[in-house]
């Protein structure tokens, strides 16, 4: 079945999804569901509904912002909907220009439930580390609160200043005593408490040949220790990094922060 372009007035075929003519969109497709706004008051009111208002997500509805990284959209003076990003440096680049305003609707709406999704991500991964320093800033508390002389504490924080993530996790034997390292936070295995205690210091030399001296991921019932994952240190680490679990639902538009956006793209 043909259809007339509404925009150029060219016929073609019911089920192209725009004019092969001019580009305009087949007001004959069926392109959403019924729960997705069509016109840009319903659009507004969906933000208006989830708390996602223009100053937190940058998403301006019905206007025609101007300034540097935004997602809009806005009826100009000839009657035409126009969908546009402002990118950070300022360009605009129109992603829609058209008279269907269903379509330009549905094409910010689409825009605004990936940048949702985007949102999520990042706040998840942002609680993950703000949880699993959380643990490390408890732990180096912990070295610090256990060593009394003051050129002991020089000592720590020296070696702490100069660790980088650059062990790996797991077990090591130097000198015939047992360490695990833990985010770069290391531990001694007492063989008279029979158990894991922070290593207030740790020798130069296991550190700077840490990978001489590494024995593995994994515990060895032969070695003569507890397992390091059965102690409380690792508990809370292991908390930490699996907290954001349920970190999804806990997101709100309260959460969003527009700078980890993608502002250089086009759309």
């Amino acid at each position: 079945m043909k259809v007339k372009c509404s925009y150029c007035g060219q016929y073609f075929d019911d089920s192209v999804e725009k004019c092969p003519n001019c580009g305009a969109p087949n007001d004959h497709v069926h392109r959403t569901s019924d729960s997705v706004p069509k016109t840009i008051e319903e659009l507004k009111a969906y933000c208006e509904q989830n708390g996602l208002t223009p100053e937190r997500t940058r998403f301006f509805v019905g206007v025609d912002y101007k300034q540097p990284r935004a997602f809009g959209i806005y009826k100009d003076d000839t009657g035409e909907f126009v969908v546009y990003k402002n990118k950070a440096n300022g360009e605009r680049a129109v992603r829609y220009r058209g008279v269907d305003e269903a379509y330009a609707v549905n094409e910010l709406y689409e825009r605004l439930q990936d940048e949702i999704l985007n949102q999520k991500a990042h706040y998840v991964e942002r609680q993950k580390g703000k949880a699993v320093e959380s643990v490390k800033r408890k732990q180096r508390n912990g070295l610090v609160k256990g060593i009394v002389y003051g050129a002991a504490i020089v000592g720590v924080i020296s070696f702490l200043a100069t660790s980088g993530n650059k062990f790996q996790n797991g077990y090591y034997q130097y000198n015939n005593t047992h360490y695990y390292s833990l985010d770069d936070t290391w531990y001694y295995f007492d063989d008279t408490s029979e158990d894991w205690h922070y290593a207030y210091s740790v020798p130069d030399d296991l550190t700077e040949n840490a990978d001489d001296y590494f024995d593995s991921s994994y515990y060895d019932y032969d070695s003569g220790t507890t397992d390091f994952k059965d102690t409380d240190y690792y508990s809370d680490w292991e908390e930490a990094r699996s907290s954001d679990n349920d970190s999804d639902s806990d997101w709100d538009s309260s959460d969003w922060d527009s700078g980890d956006t993608d502002w250089d793209s086009d759309w």
